[in-house]
């Protein structure tokens, strides 16, 4: 019998035992036709159609279990501020990702960031 098969599955409120890795949660906030494919990936979509939805959905989203937010570079640079605030003070981590439309530019670099801080590993 292996070492693994003798571990109980972590439920509810528990903490995984050492070794474990917790499930992260991702989100992605921006417009339908960019994020609408997503939930096929276990992301949960934030379909929002202006600055100030995205705004409202990244507010509702701090201090929640969500590990990883994604927001489309063309709303995510209008909250930039916003996000840096996330950033530095939350385990959260908030990155943008190009539109379906393509890349503003700003998005490769922060993607990379987020997820060095999200789980230590280089992209």
């Amino acid at each position: 019998m292996s070492k693994d098969s003798n571990r109980k599955p972590v439920t509810g409120n528990q903490k995984p035992e050492t070794g474990e890795q917790k499930k992260t949660e991702i989100a992605v906030i921006g417009d339908e036709y960019t994020i609408g494919g997503f939930a096929a990936f276990g992301i949960i979509p934030y379909p929002v159609k202006d600055k100030e939805e995205a705004e409202k959905a990244l507010s509702s989203l701090r201090g929640e279990k969500v590990s990883i937010i994604f927001i489309t570079e063309g709303l995510g640079w209008e909250l930039i501020d916003l996000i840096d605030e996330i950033n530095r003070a939350s385990e959260q981590a908030v990155s943008l990702i190009p539109e379906a439309q393509g890349s503003l530019g700003f998005a490769a670099k922060r993607v990379n960031a987020v997820i060095r801080k999200a789980t230590g590993m280089e992209f």
